[in-house]
């Protein structure tokens, strides 16, 4: 699939707000104070809390006009936080922006590959192992889900924070899968328009190893064709097995984002 810098906007964008919707939640829904965004150079900069994994600025660089006086501007929206000004930059970006964040002494944090796989309405999408059932969570099962995908159970922590975020968001549909009768692992899709980005995989220790991702990367593909989707979308961290995992379930690389810390 070709990727020309009007898709990788879009790709960008759509995860962008995403963001936004779930900053939204935690300062409205959880009552958490801290949670802001900026909205500037087409994208936004993101701050939730202290301790928060999503703590940067998405889809910036796309647009150059004033992009000094915002990248500033941006820089200070971090800094009375407490927070380094953290920039998740596309390759797409104009290059003007980022001889401006060399020259800003931005220096290399870590990488994040995007993953896209087409969604034509034939898509063949790879069945279900027959001893994993899959559901979409209830309002009742939101913690639940949560304490599944982040891994912890301890209710403040950021990570199951940003998960009960993600189950209230908008265009967010939550997935359990089961093993045995045993919740094993969840996942969730986010839809906007054509695009379904899938975000938070996790599966329970106990039940790895025995297919429970692939199968709630089948559940969601299917879930998105039906929505009538045309693209699906995910991120990986570069040679993790959640990258073995989407190459598995017919998704091919985009592009390697690159995360710059002042």
């Amino acid at each position: 699939m070709f990727i020309d810098t009007d898709l990788a906007y879009r790709i960008e964008k759509m995860q962008a707000q995403h963001q936004v919707a779930i900053t939204e939640v935690l300062r409205d829904r959880f009552t958490l104070t801290s949670a802001q965004t900026l909205s500037l150079m087409g994208g936004y900069a993101i701050f939730q809390g202290q301790a928060y994994p999503t703590n940067h600025a998405l889809c910036i660089g796309f647009q150059t006009n004033d992009a000094e006086e915002e990248l500033a501007q941006l820089e200070r929206f971090y800094w009375a936080r407490g927070a380094p000004s953290t920039i998740e930059v596309c390759p797409f970006v104009a290059p003007a922006f980022m001889q401006l964040l060399g020259k800003r002494a931005y220096t290399v944090e870590r990488f994040y590959n995007t993953y896209v796989r087409p969604l034509p309405p034939d898509a063949t999408i790879a069945p279900l192992a027959a001893e994993i059932e899959i559901h979409q969570a209830s309002a009742i099962e939101s913690e639940l889900w949560a304490q599944t995908v982040a891994g912890t159970v301890q209710p403040n922590d950021p990570v199951s924070l940003l998960a009960q975020a993600t189950f209230h968001a908008p265009d967010v549909r939550c997935l359990l899968a089961s093993l045995d009768g045993a919740v094993a692992g969840g996942g969730a899709v986010a839809i906007t328009d054509d695009i379904a980005y899938f975000t938070f995989m996790g599966t329970r220790p106990a039940s790895r190893q025995r297919g429970v991702q692939q199968a709630l990367l089948s559940a969601r593909l299917a879930a998105a064709t039906h929505a009538g989707c045309t693209l699906a979308i995910c991120n990986t961290v570069p040679g993790s097995q959640s990258q073995r995992n989407v190459l598995r379930a017919g998704f091919t690389l985009a592009y390697t984002k690159v995360f710059l810390r002042k």
